[in-house]
């Protein structure tokens, strides 16, 4: 099988991907990507490329799959990979999933005025319950996309 992005012949995954536990691991990364570059069946007009060379010459539209919908896509797929590889322990799957996540957070200067933070996430994980133990929350790390 091979993979072909923008008139581009790829026979591997790309360098990042490499190096998993087995081929299997791998060949399931490569089919993650497949199915979310060319596995998707939605094509909208793409917006104009504006050239600045040229900004007087306006460029034919394109149709493709648009970023927004090509990155969740990219990470449902391999949310899903890691679900298949983590099923087998016992409470790997013990958690909540939350997509498009926004977080706002104030904070009040010394000088009494508010400044606020706005974030935005596509995925992020967290248990049901607290984590047990004794770890710091310094050791403690959560993958946000």
């Amino acid at each position: 099988m091979c993979l072909l992005t923008k008139t581009i012949r790829c026979e591997v995954t790309p360098k990042p991907l490499q190096g998993y536990e087995s081929p299997q691991h791998e060949a399931a990364a490569f089919d993650a990507l497949w199915r979310a570059h060319l596995g998707d069946c939605v094509h909208r007009k793409l917006p104009r490329k504006l050239d600045l060379r040229r900004p007087h010459y306006r460029d034919i539209r394109e149709y493709g799959v648009p970023i927004q919908r090509r990155v969740s896509l990219i990470l449902d797929n391999f949310n899903e990979l890691c679900e298949k590889l983590t099923s087998h322990e016992p409470g790997a799957m013990e958690r909540a999933l939350f997509k498009d996540l926004y977080s706002r957070v104030s904070i009040q200067k010394d000088d009494g005025n508010l400044l606020g933070f706005t974030s935005r996430t596509f995925i992020a994980g967290f248990p049901f319950r607290r984590m047990t133990g004794t770890c710091w929350s310094s050791q403690v790390t959560w993958t946000v996309c």
